[in-house]
């Protein structure tokens, strides 16, 4: 049983839907690291950002300070979040294109057989209906 439940979240976070949930969630934190400004002091926060008057009901001051929305792209969440997304795209791109590689590689990289005639008639054949002009 608990063997099943580590394949299951496995799964999970080696699927395509995880990864684009993890690039949804960067690209929500990158825009509040671009609407909020970075790298001020706190009095400057403290003044744009009263605690009596909140932006959306929530954001204030200490909201800001308190997640590090104050310098979004170097708090650990951040990195955390990029790192999610790294491991979640090459465990997808192995999990995924491993198999078809090895799966295309016995038809597309095996020796080449001899041509027999019949196969060059056919090939000529075909020259001819394109090209619409006879050899």
């Amino acid at each position: 049983m608990k063997f099943f439940s580590i394949q299951k979240s496995f799964q999970f976070l080696t699927g395509v839907p995880f990864a684009i949930f993890v690039l949804l969630v960067l690209a929500l934190a990158s825009s509040i690291g671009s609407v909020i400004e970075q790298e001020e002091t706190l009095s400057f926060y403290q003044q744009n950002y009263p605690i009596f008057r909140p932006i959306f009901g929530i954001l204030t001051w200490k909201v800001i300070v308190q997640f590090g929305l104050d310098h979004v792209y170097r708090t650990g969440w951040f990195f955390a979040l990029l790192g999610f997304l790294v491991v979640s795209l090459i465990s997808c791109t192995l999990t995924r294109q491993l198999p078809i590689f090895s799966n295309s590689k016995e038809s597309f990289f095996r020796k080449k057989k001899i041509l027999s005639s019949s196969y060059l008639f056919r090939f000529e054949f075909r020259l001819c209906i394109i090209s619409k002009k006879p050899f």
